[in-house]
């Protein structure tokens, strides 16, 4: 029966032409978000030109026409994390470059860009969240724990932005680095352990060709070797790979 419906349904639409047509309509060209996936393609191959420059020289580009286009801010950041890993002696550098770049994101979205006019430049209630974009905020929450990593106590106020940042963020978002920022996190709180080991297990797990991750996770929980899967010689990380042994 319904599927008598669905033919009747499509021989009206065909017939009658108060109904329209029946062609599908054509997408809306978006030379723009063309641009961005065509700056996705330097971004990947960024192992085989030895560099992450062109990358971020054609996301820059994209970022002078629209200075506040999500999807290239967090993909600068993204540029600033491995940056981060390339060059581990000039991580904080790359950390404030990633969480200015996040941050402004963040606050792009207007009902965050309202909370802040009344919270001021912390990040907690009232400041909504859920309309930035989920890989900004992971991008921010990971850049401003990565500098007190560095930093040390002197900065730990700073970790107050971290939790709301992730608070409620889909799993599948950046995984790894997800994954990475929450274990930190909870490391630098001296808060739930086993929270935390659990979150470094799964940065590792969602990039097992990444050596920093198992780096990190092997520093905090030596008794992790054993349940870690194993190292992956993956050429996209090249680069990022370069500055960690096996």
């Amino acid at each position: 029966m319904l599927r008598s419906l669905r033919w009747l349904g499509l021989a009206l639409c065909c017939t009658l032409p108060i109904l329209g047509s029946c062609k599908r309509a054509s997408r809306a060209p978006d030379p723009f978000g063309e641009a961005v996936a065509a700056a996705d393609k330097v971004w990947a191959a960024r192992a085989s030109t030895g560099s992450v420059d062109a990358a971020e020289r054609a996301y820059t580009a994209l970022l002078a026409q629209r200075p506040t286009a999500g999807a290239v801010l967090w993909r600068l950041s993204r540029v600033a994390w491995s940056r981060a890993m390339i060059e581990p002696a000039r991580a904080a550098k790359w950390h404030e470059v990633g969480r200015e770049l996040a941050l402004r994101c963040v606050a792009a979205a207007e009902p965050v860009a309202e909370g802040l006019l009344v919270r001021g430049d912390r990040l907690g209630p009232p400041v909504v969240l859920d309309e930035a974009p989920a890989p900004c905020r992971v991008y921010a929450a990971a850049h401003v724990v990565g500098l007190v990593y560095m930093r040390g106590p002197g900065a730990a106020l700073d970790l107050e932005d971290a939790a709301p940042l992730l608070a409620g963020l889909p799993e599948g978002v950046e995984p790894a680095v997800q994954g990475w920022t929450s274990a930190r996190l909870r490391l630098l709180q001296g808060a739930e352990p086993a929270a935390a080991r659990e979150a470094m297990r799964q940065a590792v797990a969602a990039e097992p060709g990444v050596r920093f991750y198992r780096a990190e996770a092997m520093l905090a929980f030596p008794d992790l070797d054993g349940s870690l899967p194993p190292l992956l010689d993956d050429p996209r990380w090249a680069l990022e790979n370069a500055a960690f042994p096996r």
